[in-house]
């Protein structure tokens, strides 16, 4: 197998758990819990180590099995899940959901917290709210900031928070989702209930500069890959050369087309090694 090496020109930094591979997914709770510590991929970031907290004394857990949890994908720049609770409590009822997950990346700066679709109604002392810690991993809980969105009977409550904070490249988020059916009300009728809560992530923009490796290595069919982050939307290049003292005179084809990095400044490529010489450094470039 030829060998090969990343030119020592562009900054190999590991922004996430080099295993991370598989996409998020839209799944159950308990499939987030069970994950293995590569976590998920939303964009360039990775989301692992879910698991739950535990409880306060009197509280009644609702089971993960039948909470969804949807990935946000859809927003560059704006990672993050929807957790889809749809439940209720009734008179003298007391729920609560609380689990952590960890965020990695190439750096967050915000995050926002919304309570879907809930409601109190017909009690003075019904409840609905929940509660997001962020901290720097490794720091005690809510030590970076800490968010609430409640509804409230008989009031508008508050359905979103949000919070801005210097880049940072690995968080700790803890969620804990209360539905309280407070001690008035007609029995078996649902006083407190929420359809879901979503907690979404604001990743810094890339500036403008040269690429940055994430990943690289030999892929399963023997291609030698790299993964990057470069500006959004930009067209690339991947030059060679056999040693580290001329301008990489080798021009890397690509059989898949024009190398142009996302909305999110995220590519991979593939190089065919057979043609290359037995040791060779890559340059990659961005071309406008």
């Amino acid at each position: 197998m030829n060998c090969c090496a990343i030119w020592a020109g562009i900054s190999v930094t590991a922004l996430v758990p080099l295993g991370a591979q598989q996409e998020a997914f839209r799944g159950s709770l308990a499939q987030y819990l069970a994950l293995d510590e590569d976590g998920v991929m939303i964009g360039n970031s990775v989301f692992h180590h879910f698991r739950t907290l535990p409880l306060q004394e009197g509280a009644r857990g609702l089971s993960a099995q039948f909470i969804d949890v949807v990935p946000l994908a859809g927003i560059a720049g704006k990672p993050g899940f929807r957790f889809e609770i749809m439940d209720g409590a009734t008179v003298d009822d007391f729920f609560q959901l609380r689990f952590t997950f960890e965020a990695s990346g190439g750096g967050f700066n915000g995050t926002r917290i919304e309570l879907n679709d809930a409601n109190v109604r017909a009690s003075s002392n019904g409840s609905a709210d929940v509660v997001l810690d962020l901290s720097v991993t490794g720091n005690s809980p809510g030590s970076l900031t800490s968010l609430i969105a409640f509804a409230a009977p008989g009031a508008p409550g508050r359905s979103e928070d949000q919070a801005t904070f210097s880049p940072q490249t690995n968080l700790t988020i803890e969620v804990d989702t209360v539905l309280d059916g407070g001690n008035e009300g007609v029995p078996g009728v649902i006083v407190a209930s929420v359809g879901a809560v979503t907690v979404t992530l604001l990743e810094v923009t890339p500036a403008p500069g040269p690429p940055v490796v994430k990943r690289s290595g030999v892929a399963n069919d023997g291609a030698f890959f790299i993964e990057f982050i470069s500006t959004p939307s930009s067209p690339h290049i991947v030059v060679a050369s056999t040693t580290l003292g001329d301008d990489f005179p080798i021009s890397i084809p690509l059989p898949e087309g024009p190398l142009t990095t996302d909305s999110n400044g995220f590519a991979r490529v593939e190089i065919d090694l057979s043609a290359l010489p037995s040791s060779a450094f890559f340059s990659i470039r961005k071309t406008s």
